[in-house]
Order: C-alpha cells, then structure tokens, then sequence
C-alpha cells in the first residue's frame, strides 16, 4: 500500500503535528535508502556451522545505504586484523568478541556513539562490563536502525526530540547502544564516558515512539505506523529465476602432434598477482582470496556466482587455509528479474554448500546483467605457509575431482579466438565440500607436500606454474577419453593437483575415498629438468621459468 498523508492520518486518527511530521519524513528517507537491497541481502546471507570469529565486511564507493565496515566490526566488539582496498570500495577483516552476543537487555536506555574512530570508548564500556547491545547505524540510518531494535524487542521509547537531527543525516552513523536497566546507574557513575554517548531515550512497554522535550511529550507516533513505512515499498513478489540459457556449438579443433606452444602462450597469459593474500597476526595466521576465473563469461547466472565463489574457496584450501567467511561487491540490476534471481540464488547455495557465512555485502546499481566480486576468509590450519609448487623429485602427482575437459570458456578458446563455443563448466557443490574436506585433511596430516587449484589454462598449464627450479620436472601419463586440448587445457572447475610422498599414496587415497572424492596418479616428479605430458608436451623445465 502506498503511504499518503491521509493513510498516516487513518493510522493516527488525526493530522500528525510539526515534530511528528518532521520525525516521520525523517523516518521515511532513512528507511528508504535502508530498504534498498534488503530483500537481495535476505536472499544470500547464510550462517557457517564452524560459529567462525572471523568478520569479512565490504564498505562499497557506490553503496547507498553507506554502509561503514568499522561500525559493524565495533558493533561485535570486534579487533581488526586488516583493511584491505580494493577498485569497488575497502574491505575489513576482523574477529569478534566471543562474549557480545551473550548479553540480552531488559528495558534500560539507548545511546548513540556518533562518528568513527571510537574504539577506546566501545573498549571502555566493554570492560565495565554493561548488560548491552551494540547495533552498527549506517549513514542515513538511525532511523531505521530504532525502528529495527523496537519492533524486534516489542518496545517503544521516550525518544529525545535533539536525536531526530541524525534520523536520516548522513552524519548520523555510528553505533546504537541498548544499556540494559541494571546497568545504567553504573555507566552515569562515570561521567567523563557517559558524556562521550548521545542519549536516545529510554525504553517504554507502549509500542510507540513518544517524542519528549524537557520532561514533556510533545508527539506520539505508534509502532504500528512505522511498521507500515517501512515495509510499504518491500516487493512481496514471487522472485524470478532464469529457465533457459543459450547453447553453443563444440569448438571444431584439429588435432595436433605438439602443443608446446600453446602451453607457453597461456602461461605467459596468465596474470602474475597471487589470488590468495595471507595476514600473519599474532595468535594466528589469517588468508584471504578472490576468484581468478572472471574471464569465463557465464550465461547462466545461478552457475557464475558458484563458481566465482568455489573457485576462491579452492585457492584458499590449496594454502592450507579453511574458508569460514565470504562477502563481495555485488552489481545488481534494479526489478525483480531473473538474472538477478539466479545470481543472489548461486551466491546462497556456495554458501550453504560450503559451510561458509555469506554477509555484509556491499551493493550498487547497474544497468548491465548482476556481476559479483567474492571474497572468501579463513584461518591456516597449518602453523606455515603451504607450498604450492613442486617440492622434491620422486613425488606422486595426483589430481583430485574429475576431469571432464569442459573448454567453454576456457583460454584456450580464447586465444583460438572461440570465445562463443562450447559448453562452460559447471560446478558440483557436494563434490566441491568433499575436495575441501579431502585437501585440508590432506594438508593438516602432512599426508600432501603441495597443492595448486586447476583453472586458467587447465590441467598442462597448471603443472608449468608448479615448477619453482629448473632443476625439478614433471613425468604425466593421462589417460582419458577426452581430445587432446579438452584433457590439457579444459578448464573443469572442482580440481586440484597435489603431489604426495611414494610412501603415504596408499594412506592419501584411502581417505579420498572415505569422503568420497576421486583421486587420480598421474605422474612423477622427476629430477631431469623435463616436463612432458603423454605425447602432446614435452620441454625444459628451464624454458618455462624464463
């Protein structure tokens, strides 16, 4: 239902008087802007079973609803490991404190921590230890963030008629802070803190926003109505989801002797940045990765936002790294359509699929189809960093998942100038929580020696990146029924190439087959500064590190 003055008027039963008016307008610009992207943000954010400390939070250039990473990292009492910035906006990593969410309070008062940089003040009440609550407000958000707190604690409040100047204010960012009743008297003892907090108000049993001015109420504005505000421009319609996707034809490709060139054309191809970054802190080491195959344009939406998301989360477990955390800058189109369905619908299903807390995206608008750039977060189970290149001569190499030789999409095809050809691959999400499972297993019981996620330039490209001497080579026999460039350079997305120790090989597939997940030898390490792969590939190792 649209609201008008005359709904407001039914509601009421009267015509609101000045502060009223100026307290509602107020209101309805703040809840607005709020709104804008709540239903996308409901379709995406999942809960990890790991309870993960870990906070991944993107504060976006382009975001309305200005949310600010720093807020919602003190509003956990959190402490921050890293910002990171980034060409959408920045990015916090931080940890939670084990105890905020433990304390629930009655009643009492709320106060408004205005502004940033106010983490002695959240310490200093932390270890008064207040029965509180936190809430993160962002720009042009007060008024939203009341709304929120009241209905959900089916409270109203004695607001004070000075707060209404940040309900929808720009300036008006910073934390709520519910103090429970039995901790009031001790925050007011300390007089040089309690100034530092605007009073908001103080809790009331009517479900009301009474609006008071030196000790007198000078409005009444029942729950009921902002209820009604804020969720009138809330789509209630059934979302959208894509049906069909194009279908392209199989590359047409001869079949050729070598194709020694065309592995150094895609090493040479590939970018020189790490996907995965990792923050050594004390206590812990932390990682961080984004997905590295962006060049694989996916038609299909729900499948493009999987496979960015499983593709980071493979990165990181090739570093020893467990993912518990993920979030992103999102480009969403405006409208229900289904584009935008399946894309939020993809982002939801990694999560569940992974076990990993989907949260704290950052959103803008576009005009284009929905394009997302993931990060996911974790801690290293490992006390080192885990290699990712050949380690020493005579180790198995081992290809975890299976190989379906899928091109569309591929570089390959890129630079055979097909880019519109063949199918792009898909991702399995039970099979791609199983290769988790399996490589971080692996990882932790000394069981593998390296790992490197298979993607740009497939199964022979990764294998050259794997070489860090010229000294070390590589032995591949392959069998497969797939043509020659599907089995060295298609790009199936849930594998990753491990080497293992002659000695542990029998131990390593016993436990791939107990989570059930495919392990294939196929190969050596060798110590002749060679690489060769069946007939197709053979070349000084000395060559590739060039």
């Amino acid at each position: 239902m649209k609201i008008t003055n005359t709904s407001i008027q039914k509601v009421l039963g009267r015509i609101p008087n000045k502060d009223e008016s100026k307290f509602l307008t107020a209101f309805r610009q703040s809840v607005s802007l709020q709104n804008t992207y709540l239903r996308e943000t409901e379709q995406i954010l999942t809960q990890s079973s790991f309870q993960s400390p870990l906070m991944l939070i993107t504060q976006g250039n382009q975001d309305v609803r200005g949310q600010m990473a720093v807020h919602t990292l003190n509003a956990k009492n959190g402490t921050k490991i890293n910002a990171i910035k980034t060409t959408d906006g920045s990015m916090l990593i931080g940890k939670m404190s084990s105890e905020n969410d433990d304390r629930n309070p009655e009643n009492g008062k709320l106060y408004f921590l205005k502004g940033t940089k106010q983490e002695s003040v959240i310490n200093a009440l932390e270890k008064m230890n207040l029965i509180m609550k936190m809430i993160a407000i962002p720009k042009s958000g007060l008024g939203h963030g009341l709304f929120t707190l009241l209905d959900g604690n089916k409270c109203g409040i004695l607001l004070n008629k000075s707060v209404m100047l940040y309900i929808s204010s720009k300036r008006g960012h910073g934390i709520l802070i519910h103090v429970d009743k039995r901790s009031i008297s001790n925050l007011e003892a300390n007089a040089s803190l309690h100034q530092k907090l605007l009073p908001v108000g103080s809790i009331i049993r009517e479900s009301a926003i009474n609006i008071a001015e030196k000790d007198q109420t000078i409005g009444h504005l029942p729950l009921q109505l902002l209820r009604m505000m804020a969720n009138y421009d809330r789509s209630t319609d059934e979302i959208k989801m894509q049906i069909e996707t194009p279908q392209y034809d199989l590359p047409s490709i001869k079949e050729k002797k070598s194709y020694n060139n065309e592995l150094k054309g895609l090493l040479a191809d590939i970018p020189k940045r790490s996907a995965v970054s990792i923050i050594a802190k004390r206590g812990g080491a932390f990682g961080y990765a984004t997905h590295t195959n962006d060049y694989i344009q996916y038609e299909d939406y729900e499948m493009g936002a999987i496979a960015a998301i499983t593709n980071g989360a493979r990165h990181l477990i090739c570093r020893g790294i467990r993912p518990e955390v993920a979030t992103g800058f999102l480009s969403l189109p405006k409208g229900n359509v289904p584009e935008k369905g399946s894309f939020l619908k993809g982002v939801k299903m990694a999560g569940n699929a992974l076990n990993i807390t989907m949260d704290h995206f950052a959103f803008d608008d576009t005009t284009d189809q929905p394009l997302g750039q993931f990060y996911v977060a974790g801690q290293r189970i490992i006390h080192s960093d885990f290699p990712s290149t050949f380690q020493s001569s005579d180790q198995f190499i081992s290809i975890l998942g299976s190989h379906r030789g899928e091109l569309g999409g591929s570089r390959y095809l890129s630079l055979q100038k097909m880019d519109n050809k063949g199918a792009k691959p898909a991702v399995d999400l039970t099979m791609e929580s199983r290769l988790q499972d399996a490589v971080l297993t692996g990882i932790h019981s000394g069981l593998i020696q390296s790992a490197l996620p298979i993607g740009r330039g497939g199964i022979a490209t990764t294998i050259g990146r794997s070489f860090s001497k010229s000294s070390i080579g590589a032995r591949i026999h392959f069998s497969r029924k797939l043509t020659a460039p599907e089995l060295l350079f298609g790009e199936t997305q849930g594998l990753v190439l491990v080497t293992i120790n002659e000695m542990d090989l029998m131990e390593f597939e016993r436990v791939c087959m107990n989570i059930g997940v495919p392990a294939t030898t196929i190969g050596r390490v060798t110590n002749d500064g060679l690489y060769t792969f069946n007939e197709f590939i053979k070349l000084s190792v000395d060559s590739l590190l060039k």
